[in-house]
């Protein structure tokens, strides 16, 4: 005996219908790994803040540890109040300090006509 399908199965609505459904199925399957796909970039974006905070953080903390030490605060209490130790000669230098060349000391700039005749007339005696 031949199992018969109903008829249903062969009209053209059931088949509009199917196609339909399948499509539908189709579109909220795409939504959904869409949706992941975003859910999945907005986390990796909030574990390299997270990263980034957290090495902030730790250079802060080590800031932190400097700025609590003893010689640091020794060198501030120098640098910006001049306070100095029993017995400590301070020198200051000046910031614009700068030495001084022969080219500072160099003769002015010679005229045309005395370079012509210094190259025409002095060069052959030298030679």
């Amino acid at each position: 005996m031949k199992f018969k399908y109903p008829k249903l199965f062969n009209s053209k609505l059931f088949l509009l219908g199917m196609v339909i459904v399948l499509g539908g199925g189709i579109f909220l399957q795409y939504q959904r790994y869409e949706n992941q796909r975003l859910l999945d970039e907005e986390i990796q974006n909030l574990v390299n803040e997270q990263n980034a905070l957290t090495q902030k953080n730790l250079e802060l903390e080590q800031s932190l540890k400097f700025f609590a030490t003893n010689e640091h605060q020794e060198k501030l209490a120098k640098e910006q109040l001049g306070l100095q130790r029993e017995g400590e000669i301070v020198v200051n230098f000046p910031q614009d300090l700068t030495l001084q060349t022969d080219a500072d000391f160099s003769l002015p700039p010679e005229s045309n006509p005395a370079k012509w005749w210094r190259y025409l007339f002095k060069s052959k005696t030298q030679s």
